[in-house]
């Protein structure tokens, strides 16, 4: 390899290595910016409860464990600082919280 393939191989390293770090600051600031959804799914408050059944989640929701509404689809709807909070309430063994 001569001197200057070496110096180019060099140059584009460092530019590769300076967009690198440019891109991961920029998804950094995306992610801690991201605000998290207004409401979620069935199958996002399961899995945010520790991969709980259905079952489970309905029974939360007849007991009034945790806050939800019904689309016209029959698609369930939770907000999801209510979730969080429930979640937070259980963790900390206040009762109210999901079981």
């Amino acid at each position: 390899m001569s001197y200057r393939e070496i110096i180019q191989d060099k140059i584009i390293k460092e530019l590769v290595d300076e967009i690198a770090a440019k891109v991961v600051e920029k998804v950094s600031q995306i992610i801690e910016s991201k605000e998290p959804p207004v409401y979620i799914k069935s199958a996002q408050v399961r899995k945010m409860l520790g991969g709980i059944s259905d079952a489970t989640l309905q029974q939360a929701r007849i007991n009034g464990d945790i806050p939800h509404l019904q689309l016209d689809s029959g698609t369930w709807l939770y907000p999801y600082k209510g979730v969080k909070e429930a979640l937070e309430a259980k963790t900390k063994g206040v009762t109210g919280g999901v079981s």
